[in-house]
């Protein structure tokens, strides 16, 4: 139990909450020091030269530190030596507990009622202008702690809806107007609840004051919804028309524009090649390479995960050990076992030696080549997250098949700005040498991005509609297949793919933003599951997620398929990496530490102390 508490939510107080011989001891952080100790709290560990540029942006790096080191020599005097710890890498002792990290934990875990009872302005005592980068940071976490506490409360309203404790959820949807007064949705909730409640003269109120309001703000009127919910309580009945089914999901379209690069890859098998497909995000890799492989037979799959530059040699034993179930039957020489256990520990346990030298290199030739025994093709994604160790072991017993004469019949796919410049320096020098078949994959263009959002829109939209439309899709997608496809999923569930291309969407480029907009209209159980499935990271399960979130499966299992059904996760994984960045992005950093430390122990069964440097620092 933490023994201080920092309430930087409506007030600005630290105090002892049972720590020996202090407790009721009380102090009032000045203004830098509450930003430091909040920026700590929300954002995460973080490297002096961070906090000292952000806070003393005005001088230089020399004094900027110094002044941070007077706010920290302070707040230890004034409260106990472990408050904040590390050297250069700064983080919130172990007893200390932010009203503000407690809330979003708080939301995250649904806990709507605790959420309420601790929201409030974040820093309102404080003004930043001095610290411009900071000050921005600050204006973001007030918004985002905003969205918190209208979540909580159209969950509360709801619940009490349901109860018919109309005066009740009218209480609190005063207080979510009060949030955003311009707000459309809650004001027609405050009129749908006084009209169940028996008041129509004070539903009807609402909405001219609603109207009043846009008039003078925005020079607008309410929406068609709320005037028609409006007529629909003039009329003595909220009864409005249904609203249409949701749309069906959309499904990735065919390989459209790929022909060359089809033909491209056929050649490099018939050479035996090894393939390397290379491109930025989005742009199809792994798509076209999984369907080529499937064309050629059975297909072993691996690849890289993030985190794995940091631990020597886990890309490769991820491979191989995923290909053992296939092999039990082989008769696995013991030297090989002996020099391989280390990585594939399925094989039993020998008189063991070091991993390296010429004799692992002759073990790992063997096991790959009993591989290709039971696989047609091996597909290796993400290279870019391959440990060094990995990609030069990988590299030798790959090339050497050709080498001898044998076709290697693997295949790999990587990001391109991503990739180490030395992985892709000695991928294109063999390259040149006509060992390896690397091809470059691009954006569609305009031809292939009209070609895939038919296929995409069949049946949806007029033909000529569609193409006019593909044109300005192009143009905002730049001809990135995972982008058209976010982007045309994101107009349907508007129901905008009728009209024209809307003028508000997030700049060219950030489908990001358009990938969380789709994120943000998920339940919030579908919300937490994916969220839960991103820290864990490798494949993943109903089971695995529900024992991190310390539920029962069968009460995610709607949450489950409500994912699935907006495309999220596939089988066990996100279904693109974008999905899983954007999901990523999502997390705050209170949250991400209590699902990572909640992964650790269930991987491991120990709970891991709760400083552990598990998240990186912001340097």
């Amino acid at each position: 139990m933490a023994s201080w508490t920092l309430k930087v939510l409506g007030a600005n107080a630290l105090t002892s909450t049972g720590r020996e011989g202090a407790d009721g001891q009380g102090y009032c952080p000045d203004r830098k020091t509450a930003g430091v100790l909040t920026y700590l709290a929300l954002e995460g560990p973080a490297s002096r030269r961070k906090l000292a540029g952000l806070f003393w942006p005005e001088v230089d790096e020399a004094r900027a530190r110094n002044s941070l080191a007077r706010v920290l020599t302070r707040l230890r005097r004034a409260t106990y030596p472990d408050i904040v710890t590390g050297r250069e890498v700064l983080r919130l002792g172990d007893e200390l507990e932010v009203d503000a990290a407690r809330l979003k934990i708080a939301a995250f875990q649904g806990a709507w009622e605790t959420v309420l009872a601790a929201a409030g302005e974040l820093l309102p005592h404080f003004e930043y202008d001095d610290s411009e980068e900071f000050e921005e940071w600050l204006r973001h976490e007030r918004e985002a702690l905003t969205s918190l506490t209208a979540q909580a409360l159209r969950a509360r309203i709801g619940a009490l809806e349901a109860a018919r404790s109309y005066r009740d959820a009218l209480e609190l949807t005063s207080r979510l107007i009060k949030l955003d007064p311009l707000q459309e949705d809650a004001h027609r909730l405050a009129m749908r609840l006084q009209h169940a409640s028996g008041d129509r003269a004070a539903a009807l109120k609402t909405f001219a004051d609603l109207r009043t309001l846009l008039r003078a703000d925005w020079n607008a009127e309410p929406s068609d919804e709320t005037v028609a919910l409006a007529a629909a309580i003039e009329r003595g009945s909220t009864r409005t028309a249904p609203k249409p089914p949701a749309p069906a999901a959309v499904k990735p379209g065919s390989l459209v524009g790929r022909d060359a690069e089809w033909a491209a890859m056929e050649s490099a098998w018939q050479l035996g090649h090894p393939i390397m497909i290379h491109g930025p995000a989005g742009v199809g890799k792994t798509r076209l390479m999984h369907e080529f492989a499937a064309s050629k037979g059975s297909v072993l799959q691996t690849g890289g995960r993030p985190g794995d530059g940091a631990v020597p040699l886990i890309s490769l034993a991820r491979g191989l050990r995923r290909a053992y179930p296939s092999l039990t039957d082989l008769q696995v020489p013991t030297w090989v076992r002996s020099e391989l256990f280390e990585l594939v520990p399925q094989l039993g346990e020998t008189d063991r030696k070091a991993v390296g030298g010429l004799k692992f290199e002759e073990a790992l030739f063997w096991y790959y080549d009993a591989m290709l025994s039971r696989f047609d093709v091996v597909v290796v994604d993400d290279l870019q997250f391959y440990d060094a160790a990995s990609f030069e072991a990988a590299s030798r017993f790959v090339n050497r098949r050709p080498a001898e004469g044998v076709p290697a019949r693997t295949m790999v796919a990587f990001r391109t700005d991503e990739v180490p410049a030395s992985y892709l320096k000695h991928l294109e020098d063999l390259s040149d040498r006509g060992l390896h078949t690397l091809i470059e994959l691009k954006p569609l263009d305009l031809s292939g991005t009209c070609a895939l959002l038919a296929e995409l829109a069949e049946g949806r939209a007029a033909k000529d509609h569609l193409a006019r439309l593909a044109v300005d899709l192009h143009r905002y997608t730049g001809g990135n297949p995972m982008f058209v496809l976010e982007t045309v999923k994101h107009l349907l569930e508007r129901e905008r793919l009728g009209e024209d291309f809307p003028d508000r969407l997030p700049p060219t480029g950030k489908v990001g933003a358009v990938i969380r907009q789709r994120f943000e209209r998920l339940s919030p159980t579908a919300q937490r599951v994916a969220q839960a499935a991103c820290v864990l990271q490798s494949e993943f399960d109903l089971t695995s997620i529900a024992t991190l979130l310390e539920v029962g499966a069968a009460s995610l299992l709607d949450a489950w398929h409500e994912l699935e059904a907006a495309g999220f996760v596939t089988e066990g994984r996100f279904s693109h990496d974008l999905l899983f960045e954007a999901v990523d992005q999502t997390l705050s950093s209170p949250v991400r530490q209590l699902l990572q430390r909640a992964a650790a122990t269930l991987r491991t069964g120990v709970a891991p102390h709760r400083s552990a440097p598990d998240v990186v620092s912001r340097s």
